[in-house]
């Protein structure tokens, strides 16, 4: 049980950490219909498919008509309230980072006429950073609780492969308690057999002697 709450810690610190390290990226890319202006986030974790799949799912729950294919997803009449009081459409490209087993996920807010940025819109672009933001610790979180789970399960693998062990350990032990004191007992048994031995000696050599008179006298009878 100890050893499960260690892990627990352990890992969800580690998420912690991970949640401290992520944050929201503004610059200038090639998306949408051209280079434009766009917020780019890590997520950690979970890979670029599952990613992708995921930031659909977010698109189509706002009222989006969602398309797109392998890393790219695009979102048409998106309801983003703290956003725009108006249906936009959004681009989205998932790429793998060769490092933290990480995706990056890139997305620009096109607003109608104009890329959401934070020298244009600082109100929205704050919050568009913070969609995001939230978007990537949830899916980093989860992919945290499922890594938990697995080493868990793992765990529990272990301790019941380490009690097997003990319990093996422990019967041997007891199985060598019970050669010893068997062991004793043959030790007194073989020395009252040692005597019985020489009794049983003494006894049939006297037998012996008594067989032999007895045939020597019956041999002088005539």
């Amino acid at each position: 049980m100890k050893k499960n709450i260690f892990l627990l810690v352990f890992i969800l610190s580690y998420v912690f950490v991970f949640s401290q390290k992520i944050t929201v990226k503004e610059s200038t890319e090639k998306i949408g219909d051209g280079r434009n202006n766009c917020f780019t986030v890590t997520i950690y974790q979970v890979s670029e498919r599952n990613v992708a799949r995921e930031f659909n799912k977010y698109l189509r729950s706002n009222d989006a008509k969602t398309s797109g294919r392998r890393n790219r997803v695009e979102g048409e009449g998106t309801i983003l309230k703290p956003i725009s009081d108006r249906p936009i459409n959004i681009y989205a490209e998932v790429s793998e980072s060769k490092k933290d087993n990480s995706v990056e996920l890139a997305v620009a807010f096109d607003l109608g006429g104009a890329y959401l940025s934070s020298n244009l819109h600082p109100k929205e672009a704050e919050e568009a950073k913070k969609i995001l933001r939230n978007f990537s610790v949830e899916l980093t979180q989860d992919a945290y609780k499922d890594l938990i789970d697995e080493e868990e399960k793992i765990l529990k693998r272990q301790e019941r492969s380490f009690d097997r062990t003990v319990k093996k350990k422990e019967d041997l032990e007891k199985d060598n308690e019970n050669y010893k004191r068997r062991i004793e007992r043959n030790i007194e048994e073989i020395k009252d057999l040692e005597k019985a031995i020489k009794d049983e000696e003494k006894a049939i050599k006297e037998q012996k002697e008594k067989y032999k008179n007895l045939k020597r006298e019956v041999s002088k009878i005539r």
